[in-house]
C-alpha cells in the first residue's frame, strides 16, 4: 500500500510528460486524478491503522543492495501516518490551486509537482537510512525547480538559496549516516542501514557519548534548516515569497514538517543523552524564533512574506515541545525525573498536533494569499488596502480566510489551538516561565494577522464615512502621497487612463492603454470605484470623477479594467479553501482525532528514553563503584 502511495504520482509524472496533446487541461486533469488517488489511499491507510498498536504498521520488506546492508523498508506510525495523509490532502489543493493561475509550461510544473509528491511521501514512509535520504534529497530538486522558473520577480536567487542551504544540511546529515553506520554495527551484530534495527540495538546499549553529541549536530543541522529554526531560517522567507501559490502551500504545509520528523524519528530515539544535555539549547532556539517570527511579522508590507515570518514563530512552539518533552530527563536520572517523563505526554503530542494544524492554516493562509494576488496582481498590504474593499466584493472568500486567520492565532475551537496548548501545559511542567514568555506571541499574533486582515479586506475607513466620500466629489484641498504598487502588471488594456498622469494632468493619448511606460503606469491611490449599487456609479456622480480630476489621486489601472468587478471564489478555489477550513474546525473541536495516533508513539518513545537512561545511570553507577 505504501509503496503503491509512493510511485503512482511517478505514474501521473510520466503520463503527463509522454502526452502528444498540447491541452493543459489535459495535464490539470490527469494531475488531479492522480492526487486524488492518492488522497484515496492515505485515508484508507489512516482509517485502517490500528492506534493502539505500538510499533510500525503495512510495513513493507525486500532485499535491495545487501553488500552494503541497504534494504527496502517501508512503515508507518502514528506520527507519519499523519503526515502522509496531511501530505496527501495538501497536494489535491496545490493542484486547484493551480488551475487558473499557472499559464506557461503547464506540462512540466505538474510533472515538478507530482516528482515533488513522491518524494515527500517516501520521506515519511521509508524506514531504511539509504532509501530516506534519497527520498530527502529528491525533495529538493523539484522545490528548487517550482521556485525558479514559476516563481516571482526575485526568483532565481530564492531558488539558489533554498537549494544552497538545504543541501548543505543534508550533506551533514549524510556524514552522520556514515559515521552511524559504522558505530552501530557492533550494536546489531552486521552492517545494516535499517532505522528500525539500529534504533532498538541503540535502544539497549548506548552510543558513546561524545558520538551522540556530534551526531546529534550533525543530524539536528540538517533538520533544524529545514524547520526552519532560527538562525537557520533566512531562506524561507525569499523562497516563500516567491514561490508560485502551490509552491508555498507544500513547503509550509509538509516540506518544514520534515525537519520536525526527523527531530521526532532520529535525534530522540537515537540520541537521547545528547536530547536531553542539548535540549536547554533548543528549548531556548525555539523561544528565539517564536518571539523573532512573530515579532517581523508585525512590521512585513507584504502579506505572503508576513504568512511566512508567522511560520518561524509556528514551528518554534514544535521544537519547543519536542525538547521540553526531551528535558523530562533533565537532572539526575531517577523515579521523579522518568516520572515526568512519562506524564509529560502533552509537550511530545502538541508538537505533533502543532505539525498538522499549522499545514492546514497556514497552507490555508497562503492559499488566501494567492487568491487576492490573482485579482489584484499585487501582495503588497497597503496598495490593496488604499485601491480596493475586499471584503465588500469577495465575501465568502473574506470569511473563510478569517477563519484561518483566527485558527493561526489559536481561537479555540479551531486546530491551532489545541497544539500550541498542549505544548505550553507540557513546558510548563518542565519550566514555569517558558510558557510565561511564549504566551506573549499570541497577542503578537493577533496584532499582525488581525491588523493585516483590517486592512486588506477592510480598506480606510474614510471609505465608509459618506463625509469624506462627498469631499472627494467635490475636490480635494490636501495632497495624498501615492503608493507604488509592488508587482502590479502595468496599465490595463482598455482601462479609461486619460487623467492617470502626474498630480492628474492629462495623458498622452499614446500613454493611455499601455502603449507607453509613463512614471504611473504602477501607481494607485485610494480606491475611487465605489460599491455596487452605490449612489456614485457613474464617473458624473462624484466620487470617481473627483479622484480622476484633482490632486494626488490616482486610480488602479487593473480595477478599473474589470470595473472593479472582484469575482469571488471559483469552484478550483472553493474546493481548495472551504473543505480545509472544515477540517481546521473539525480537528479544534474534535482533538482526539489526531491525538489517538500520538498517545502510542508519544508512550513508547517516552518508556524507550527513560528505560535508556535507567541503563545509563546503572553504568555510571557502576563505574562509581
Amino acid at each position: 500500500m505504501l509503496s503503491v502511495m509512493t510511485y503512482i504520482p511517478l505514474i501521473g509524472a510520466v503520463i503527463i510528460a509522454v502526452l502528444p496533446t498540447k491541452n493543459p487541461n489535459a495535464f490539470r486533469w490527469i494531475a488531479l486524478l492522480t492526487t486524488l488517488i492518492n488522497f484515496g489511499l492515505s485515508l484508507y491507510t489512516t482509517l485502517g491503522f490500528n492506534r493502539g498498536q505500538p510499533g510500525y504498521q503495512f510495513e513493507e520488506k525486500a532485499n535491495w543492495i545487501g553488500s552494503i546492508g541497504a534494504g527496502y523498508h517501508m512503515g508507518v506510525d502514528g506520527v507519519s501516518v499523519l503526515m502522509v495523509q496531511l501530505n496527501a490532502l495538501l497536494f489535491v489543493t496545490a493542484v486547484l490551486a493551480s488551475w487558473f493561475s499557472i499559464q506557461k509550461r503547464v506540462r512540466e510544473y505538474f510533472v515538478a509537482l507530482l516528482i515533488l509528491n513522491i518524494g515527500l511521501v517516501g520521506v515519511f514512509c521509508a524506514l531504511d537510512f539509504f532509501l530516506f535520504y534519497i527520498f530527502w534529497e529528491l525533495v529538493l530538486i523539484p522545490m528548487a525547480i517550482l521556485i525558479g522558473v514559476w516563481g516571482g520577480a526575485n526568483r532565481i536567487y530564492a531558488a539558489y538559496k533554498f537549494f544552497i542551504y538545504t543541501l548543505v544540511g543534508s550533506l551533514l546529515m549524510l556524514v552522520a549516516i556514515i559515521a552511524l553506520y559504522f558505530q552501530a554495527q557492533p550494536l546489531v551484530g552486521y552492517f545494516t542501514l535499517d532505522i528500525v534495527e539500529i534504533t532498538n540495538a541503540t535502544a539497549g546499549h548506548p552510543l558513546n557519548y561524545t558520538f551522540q553529541i556530534l551526531a546529534f549536530l550533525a543530524f539536528g543541522s540538517a533538520f533544524a534548516i529545514k524547520v526552519p529554526l532560527w538562525p537557520f531560517h533566512t531562506w524561507l522567507p525569499d523562497a516563500h515569497t516567491e514561490a508560485p501559490t502551490a509552491g508555498s502551500v507544500i513547503l509550509a504545509g509538509t516540506m518544514l514538517k520534515m525537519g520536525c520528523y526527523g527531530f521526532i524519528r532520529f535525534n530522540l530515539p537515537l540520541f537521547p543523552d545528547a536530547s536531553k544535555d542539548l535540549a536547554p539549547l533548543m528549548i531556548a532556539l525555539a523561544i528565539i524564533a517564536i518571539i523573532y517570527g512573530a515579532m517581523v511579522a508585525l512590521v512585513q508590507p507584504d502579506m505572503k512574506k508576513l504568512v511566512a515570518y508567522s511560520s518561524v514563530s509556528h514551528m518554534g512552539f514544535v521544537i519547543l515541545g519536542l525538547f521540553a518533552f526531551a528535558y523530562g530527563l533533565g537532572g539526575s536520572s531517577g523515579t521523579t525525573t522518568n516520572a515526568l517523563l512519562l506524564h509529560n505526554s502533552q509537550a511530545f503530542e502538541g508538537a505533533v498536533f502543532v505539525m498538522f494544524a499549522h499545514g492546514l492554516l497556514t497552507g490555508g493562509l497562503f492559499l488566501g494569499v494567492g487568491v487576492i494576488y490573482e485579482r489584484t496582481h499585487t501582495r503588497d498590504i497597503k496598495t490593496i488596502q488604499n485601491t480596493t474593499r475586499v471584503a465588500s466584493r469577495m465575501p465568502v472568500y473574506a470569511t473563510i480566510f478569517l477563519l484561518y486567520a483566527m485558527g493561526s492565532i489559536g481561537l479555540p475551537g479551531i486546530a491551532g489551538f489545541v497544539g500550541e496548548f498542549l505544548v505550553m501545559q507540557g513546558a510548563f511542567r518542565v519550566n514555569g516561565w517558558l510558557s510565561f514568555a511564549t504566551s506573549f506571541v499570541i497577542i503578537f499574533a493577533a496584532v499582525y494577522l488581525l491588523w493585516m486582515y483590517q486592512r486588506v479586506f477592510f480598506g480606510k475607513i474614510g471609505d465608509y464615512d459618506p463625509a469624506v466620500a462627498l469631499s472627494h466629489g467635490a475636490g480635494h484641498s490636501e495632497h495624498t502621497p501615492d503608493t507604488a504598487a509592488t508587482n502590479q502588471s502595468g496599465m490595463a488594456v482598455g482601462a479609461d487612463n486619460s487623467a492617470h498622469g502626474e498630480h492628474g494632468l492629462p495623458m498622452p493619448a499614446s500613454e493611455k492603454y499601455g502603449s507607453g511606460a509613463g512614471p504611473d503606469t504602477n501607481r494607485v491611490g485610494t480606491d475611487t470605484l465605489p460599491e455596487k449599487g452605490s449612489t456614485h456609479a457613474t464617473p458624473a456622480a462624484g466620487h470617481d470623477t473627483g479622484h480622476n480630476t484633482t490632486r494626488g489621486h490616482h486610480t488602479d489601472p487593473d480595477i478599473l479594467a474589470n470595473g472593479a468587478k472582484f469575482p469571488d471564489l471559483n469552484l478550483p478555489e472553493g474546493l481548495a479553501l472551504i473543505p480545509m477550513g472544515i477540517l481546521s474546525v473539525l480537528v479544534g473541536v474534535v482533538p482526539a482525532l489526531v491525538l489517538d495516533f500520538l498517545t502510542t508513539s508519544g508512550s513508547n518513545l517516552a518508556v524507550t528514553m527513560v528505560e535508556h537512561s535507567d541503563k545509563v545511570a546503572a553504568i555510571v553507577q557502576l563505574v562509581g563503584k
